[in-house]
């Protein structure tokens, strides 16, 4: 999922790989069927997913916050949360105490940091630039904010499922254009798996209804998020594996 105008650029790059590292046995297939691979040497090998063994050891019980992490707004602008952040902001702090982490995505870090002009980033800054409530996440490692957290907000990021697996909490899927996406989208797994680890909504009268319930009940996904993560492959073994197969690919050639 690189948003549709970038798809064919990363297609022709993987094309050129002759090894692809993937998270688990359950997506190589549809991986290899999307992408198309077309040199046939190209070995696809399941290796888990990294970042679950690095993670794996950060405890916090800091649970003063909900985080809003975005997709790249300028990959996805048919589906980026971007264009009703000030309305998701104050949906939230109308039913809630809780202070907000806004996590940009980091290509769009550059908006944020002014040197670029976004009406949407400039109304942010503008609006919530003194509020003490909101605080603006550049931080290399996420992992503070994601353990310091209630729930995540996003859109369509891939970041969902590495704060669920990692931390057990849910995810509002915010998809304005829910249609849209399930015709683009509705064949992978991260389509098909979003309401095992949160809840999607495709407008604000029913996001506000889903802060509510999570606010009151963070833990009810708790049970079927580690059933979508023990799909994974090599859980807390990745990097041993990855290694592995790294040497072993040095050996034979």
């Amino acid at each position: 999922m690189t948003g549709k105008k970038n798809e064919n650029k990363t297609i022709n790059r993987i094309k050129k790989y002759d090894y692809i590292f993937l998270s688990s046995k359950k997506i190589l297939k549809s991986f290899a069927d999307i992408f198309k691979i077309a040199n046939k040497n190209t070995k696809i090998v399941s290796t888990g997913y990294p970042r679950l063994d690095y993670f794996k050891k950060f405890k916090s019980n800091n649970k003063k916050h909900i985080i809003i992490a975005p997709a790249n707004f300028l990959a996805y602008p048919d589906h980026s949360l971007i264009y009703y952040i000030n309305t998701i902001i104050e949906t939230i702090k109308k039913i809630s105490n809780l202070k907000i982490i806004f996590r940009p995505h980091p290509a769009n870090r550059v908006f944020f940091n002014n040197t670029k002009v976004n009406k949407y980033v400039d109304s942010f800054l503008k609006k919530y630039a003194l509020d003490k409530n909101i605080i603006l996440d550049f931080s290399e490692n996420y992992s503070k904010s994601y353990y310091n957290s209630v729930f995540m907000i996003t859109d369509l990021s891939s970041t969902a499922f590495t704060y669920s697996f990692l931390t057990y909490k849910p995810v509002i899927f915010f998809s304005p254009k829910e249609k849209l996406f399930k015709k683009n989208y509705n064949k992978l797994n991260h389509f098909k798996d979003r309401k095992k680890i949160g809840i999607v909504n495709n407008n604000i009268k029913s996001l506000e209804k889903s802060v509510v319930s999570l606010l009151h009940n963070s833990k009810k996904f708790k049970k079927s998020i580690k059933d979508v993560k023990s799909k994974l492959d090599y859980v807390g073994k990745s990097k041993s594996k990855t290694l592995w197969e790294i040497r072993k690919i040095i050996e034979t050639n």
